[in-house]
């Protein structure tokens, strides 16, 4: 210690009791006045260099008890001895210190009394202190609040050596009480569980005593409480007699109370109830705001039922605990953007509250909000039964209802669960039974005409489909014995349009059940008239599309079709394909034999397109079983391929009643080959093309046996010239595997993101995406093409590693892996990708190349990396650590001091409150905090002011810099204490690092404010700031005028119809953050839900600004939605203007969307201003 710093020092201590001492020599170096006239000294030359021992003590040799031994430094060390010299009790704190690099020993003296009957007194206030100390301490630095409470409780119940110690909390809202911790002496029973949901009523007078006096002690329930009160046998039944209570404040408000049963010691002191009541108080009431914050975050604010975000993560722990049983239900408001354009959002938000509680009225699961109009509820470990059973009690809820309905999917599931399977099949069932809605919408008048729906239903209305008809061959006759039903479509100009350029727009649009049945009505209306004609009739088959198979009222529909038609059901073929493979075995099962028990007879068609056609026949019965195309093409060429088919024939013919037809002959050879090898029936241009109905209808009178047909389309024909050149060594295989890639490359890669590529058998490029060629640092697929990795990738090392892997898979047995690797670094960093690999084979099994596609998942994988760093750090990271500072008030002097490092901060070993105020001060980051008021108007008078203002404790949270630069935060806890022993007010400070609670908090909160989709304010809290600053804009009037836009996507729904919701919810991101950057930081942006928004302008001058900053926003959106080229996608906005249209939320809003709706009848993609609609 410097001589600037020992003059400091001595100046801290000069109102003080105390001496300085030579640790080594025992040689005292100062004496404050006090001290010195304690033992009555009257000047420096009379202690100055001389042995404390001898001065103080009255010995000539070093006292036994001298606690230098004990020091260290800076620590202090308290005690108490007997002064013989001055024949009373002293307090002694004992401090290390340094002057001039000598130890030293600073004691500071207090005289408690000249009675040794003090003794027990002292020694009591300091047990009570230590035990204090501890308990704060848990408190403050545990990171487990259960575990600290549980510790707490322990030392406060062994304090007051009680029965029990606990904490009860109330609930207002209920007006009940309960036993939330509580920690039992050995052999005591726990009350907890029967001490829970009791009536406040119990307590009134209780309640009443705590507003008074701060406290309840009743130390004998017989003598001071009245008999047969519920409270008095509560505590009977308990077996408790004395009981000392303490309240917990929140915000002055009583939210519980911390106490003892049966104590046995200390019973007359509550001081380390009192003193530890503000801290539970305070940590109750963070307890409470996370449980607040994270019900927030998982739950929908409008509804009350769970969220997207919890139902992603607790799916995600489904993964990994799959159920043995699992019952999936979906359900899905119809027409609610309709709604909403009617009458309003207000009405719209009604329609899905009554939804949900419905739900969560008749099903005992868990209801999660997954979007603006639809629900989801797993039902784990449920019997189909009962989940039957719930799904008939909510249709007949929601068929009460009569502003809206439901249309609900289900699936279920007993053993292998794949969730994400049922999740698609229920989704499959709810989009189909949403059709019926939509059909009978359609005619009542009343649907949205520009949905995809009404597209369907119209052309169907307009006559643009007609049916053509192939028939089908029976080998062993050569006759016609049956026909297969092909829909074709008219254009504009008259010509027909093959199925592939239709079918699959409308089956990505969930709209071909309609289609599929209006097939089925033509094909009977003709029937019906060769029937009326006496002309015979084959069975026709008729293609069902999953979705078909999954409306609720399936084969009701079908059956109506016959009746109306007046047929029998065998005159019909339902053919469907292995896809139906993935509705669900056991829904499929039940379907299928109603079908057959119905009469209908069925078809797989398509037969040999999937790995899991053989088991599909093996889990459910078919009458008829259609090989695909690509099983007869190549025939006649591969010795292997007639084995192969051979023995699936004979597999078939081993069903009960099945029959094996074959589909796409096209040559007498491929023919003849099929009847040797036992093919029943066969259909293909070598026989008939498809034809209308009057062809076939005179080609069936004319009984005639089938003529052959000799295709001059097929391309691979022997009379046509391209199959000589097919055939030339090395040709064969890579022209199939151009033809391959056209395929994939003009259905994948031309829309795909991904870095897609195709490579032959000797790993060179044979095609890529865009995306891929940009990664190699390529302009065009010409510097690509016909190259390997090695002569593209700069880093050899690299490229060896993909053609290993490529070797690996080729030599593996399996045609899909799937692989983590690097890809080329980009300005020295290294990026990753996740790539799947599959081998392409033709048709006789032999390896044609490989088909890779890759996504960069470099942000995925260093989120990773830091992800599991930051796990490694924070299971290192030690316990926090503390500062502990107990001061004497009135004294204004630091008694004792405790301190640990605190991350990268030691905290140094201050000398006073100045210095330790001061160092506060200093690196307090807001100047303009809480912190800093406090700080720099420290001083005894300040904490007797916050005491006698009632305040037992004080709590301050602030931003500190660190010596390293960093900001973390930090509280100071302060606790109000009297000194029994001097009678001086005293404080003890508490000085922890709160830094990763504060962080988890803000992003707890976060998560709470922020629509996660989107990544803006949700529509709690967009509300909740829009109300805010409104009602501060009263207090303080301004002559600028802000504005309430509400936006709302037009069409948005024929996106998730056309491209799946995950793309849906691509689109609104990317337009959440366009929104945001088109407004000021200070205006409150925000999602209201589904696909609409909020934005509140704050001080916008004029309408004209107005009308400037939203036709700026309509420029940038513009580029967005013609990304997606979905049909009529833009933007309709009402405004509303603070003062002139209201000065409410609520006036705002109502007008706003108002305006919003006129926007969107006028013609959508406009703003609208509420003024203009009056």
């Amino acid at each position: 210690m410097k001589q600037q710093q020992f003059n400091a020092l001595i100046e801290s201590i000069k109102d003080t009791t105390a001496y300085i001492s030579d640790m080594a020599t025992h040689e005292i170096l100062y004496m404050t006045e006090s001290a010195a006239h304690l033992f009555n000294l009257q000047s420096p030359e009379d202690y100055h260099g001389k042995k404390c021992y001898q001065l103080l003590h009255e010995v000539d040799r070093p006292c036994t008890f001298c606690a230098n031994g004990r020091l260290m430094t800076e620590e202090t060390y308290s005690w108490t001895q007997y002064n013989h010299k001055l024949k009373q009790w002293i307090l002694v704190d004992d401090e290390k210190i340094s002057v001039d690099g000598r130890p030293c020993r600073l004691e500071t003296m207090t005289p408690i009394s000249p009675s040794r009957t003090w003794t027990k007194k002292m020694q009591k206030q300091l047990k009570s202190e230590t035990v204090l100390l501890q308990c704060l301490q848990t408190l403050s630095t545990s990171r487990n609040l259960h575990s600290a409470i549980d510790s707490f409780l322990g030392m406060v119940g062994r304090f007051y050596w009680a029965d029990r110690s606990y904490i009860f909390e109330f609930d207002l809202e209920k007006n009940t009480f309960s036993n939330l911790f509580e920690w039992c002496r050995s052999g005591v029973s726990s009350s907890a569980v029967t001490l829970q949901n009791i009536s406040l009523s119990y307590i009134s007078d209780w309640l009443t005593q705590f507003k008074e006096r701060g406290e309840v002690s009743i130390s004998s329930i017989y003598n001071e409480l009245p008999q047969d009160t519920p409270m008095r046998r509560l505590l009977e039944k308990a077996e408790v007699n004395h009981l000392m209570l303490i309240p917990l404040y929140s915000e002055n408000q009583i939210t519980g109370f911390i106490g003892v049963d049966n104590p046995k010691a200390n019973a007359g002191d509550n001081t380390l109830l009192r003193a530890s009541s503000d801290f539970i108080a305070v940590e109750m009431e963070r307890r409470r705001n996370k449980e607040r914050l994270e019900f927030l975050s998982s739950t929908d604010s409008l509804t009350g039922v769970y969220n997207r975000e919890r139902y992603i993560r607790e799916l995600s722990e489904r993964y990994q605990n799959v159920p043995a049983r699992l019952g999936i239900i979906v359900a899905d408001i119809n027409g609610l953007h309709l709604l909403n354009e009617r009458y309003g959002h207000q009405f719209g938000d009604s329609v899905i509250i009554r939804t949900a509680s419905i739900l969560k009225e008749i099903l005992p699961y868990d209801v999660y909000r997954i979007a603006g109009d639809e629900f989801i509820i797993p039902c784990v470990n449920v019997s189909k039964e009962e989940l039957e059973a719930d799904l008939e009690r909510l249709r007949q809820a929601f068929a009460k209802e009569i502003d809206y309905n439901v249309s609900l999917g289900y699936s279920w599931k007993d053993g292998s669960i794949n969730i994400d399977q049922q999740i698609q099949v229920a989704n499959m069932m709810m989009a189909s039974n949403k059709q019926v809605y939509y059909h009978d919408a359609r005619q009542k008048g009343v649907l949205n005409n520009e949905s995809f729906t009404a597209e369907i239903l119209r052309e169907i209305e307009s006559g643009c489909f007609t049916v053509q008809y192939q028939p089908q061959i029976d080998l062993s006759t050569g006759t016609i014995v049956a026909a297969e039903a092909l829909v074709r479509k008219y254009c504009k100009d008259g010509d027909l349009i093959p199925p592939g350029t239709f079918i699959p727009y409308y089956e990505s649009r969930n709209v071909l059940m309609h289609l599929d049945i209006h097939v089925l009505d033509m094909v009977l209306a003709d029937l019906r008239k060769l029937q009326d004609e006496g002309l015979p009739m084959v069975p026709v088959a008729v293609n069902l599309s999953r979705s078909t198979l999954l409306m609720t009222d399936f084969l009701p529909k079908v059956l109506d079709k016959f009746e109306k038609h007046g047929l029998p059901t065998s005159c019909i073929t339902l053919e469907v394909t292995e896809s139906i493979s993935t509705i669900g075995r056991e829904f499929l099962r039940d379907l299928l034999n109603e079908i057959h028990a119905a009469g209908l007879r069925l078809s797989l068609d398509d037969f040999g397109t999937q790995y899991s056609n053989t088991v599909i026949l093996s889990d459910f019965c078919f009458d008829e079983v259609k090989f695909d195309r690509s099983l007869v093409a190549a025939l006649h060429q591969n010795k292997r391929n007639q084995i192969i088919l051979k023995n699936l024939i004979n597999m078939c013919h081993e069903f009960p009643n099945t029959v094996v037809l074959a589909e796409g002959v096209e040559t007498q050879i491929q023919a003849d080959l099929l009847q040797k090898l036992g093919c029943d029936l066969v259909q293909g241009y070598h026989y008939y093309r498809p034809m209308s109905f009057e062809p076939f209808r005179e080609l069936l009178q004319s009984k005639d046996p089938a003529e052959p047909v000799v295709s001059s389309i097929f391309p691979f024909n022997e009379s046509n010239p391209p199959f000589s050149l097919l055939s030339k060594e090395g040709l064969s295989v890579k022209d199939e595997l151009f033809s391959i890639m056209d395929v994939v490359l003009s259905t994948l890669l031309k829309n795909s993101s991904d870095m897609v590529f195709i490579k032959d058998k000797d790993l060179r490029y044979v095609n890529a995406s865009t995306p891929f060629i940009r990664m190699l640092g390529r302009e065009s697929s010409h510097e690509v093409i016909g190259h390997t990795d090695e002569e593209l990738f700069d880093n050899p090392d690299l490229a060896a590693r993909y053609t290993a892997d490529d070797r690996r898979l080729f030599a593996g047995g399996v045609d899909l892996v799937n692989f983590t690797e690097p890809l080329p670094a980009v300005d020295g960093r290294p990026r990753y990708s996740l790539t799947s690999k599959y081998i392409l084979r033709d048709s006789v099994g032999d390896i044609l190349g490989v088909l890779g596609i890759s996504r960069d998942i470099t942000s995925e994988y260093r989120i990773r990396q830091n992800y599991q760093h930051e796990l490694k750090y924070m299971f290192n990271l030690s316990p926090d650590t503390y500062a502990a500072i107990y001061i004497d008030v009135d004294a204004w002097r630091i008694i004792n001091k405790r301190k640990q490092l605190l991350n990268n901060w030691s905290m140094p070993f201050y000398d006073s409150i100045s210095e330790f105020a001061g160092d506060a001060l200093r690196h307090v980051v807001d100047h303009k905090s809480e912190a800093y008021s406090y700080y720099s108007s420290l001083s005894p008078k300040t904490l007797r002011e916050i005491y006698s203002q009632g305040n037992r404790s004080y709590v301050i949270e602030y931003l500190r810099k660190m010596p390293d630069g960093t900001m973390r935060w930090i509280r100071n806890e302060t606790q109000f204490l009297t000194d029994p022993i001097t009678g001086h007010l005293c404080t003890m400070w508490i000085v922890s690092d709160i830094n990763d609670q504060k962080t988890q908090e803000h992003q707890s909160k976060a998560v709470m404010e922020t629509d996660k989709m989107t990544g803006l304010l949700n529509r709690h809290f967009t509300e909740q700031y829009i109300h805010d600053f409104l009602e501060e804009s009263k207090a303080t009037p301004s002559i600028m005028s802000h504005a309430l836009l509400v936006m709302d996507v037009d069409n948005f729904k024929a996106l998730n119809d056309t491209k799946g919701h995950p793309a849906g919810d691509a689109f609104l991101a990317d337009l959440g953050k366009a929104i945001k950057k088109s407004f000021r930081d200070t205006d409150i942006v925000g999602r209201m839900g589904g696909d609409e928004f909020f934005v509140f302008m704050k001080d916008v001058g004029s309408r004209e600004n107005v009308e400037s900053k939203v036709g700026s926003l309509f420029r940038l959106l513009q580029p967005i939605f013609n990304e997606q080229e979905v049909p009529g996608l833009s933007c309709s906005v009402g405004i509303a203007l603070y003062g002139e249209d209201g000065s409410t939320l609520e006036d705002l809003y109502a007008l706003a969307d108002q305006a919003l709706y006129h926007a969107k009848r006028t013609g959508k993609n406009r703003m609208v201003f509420a003024e203009d609609t009056k």
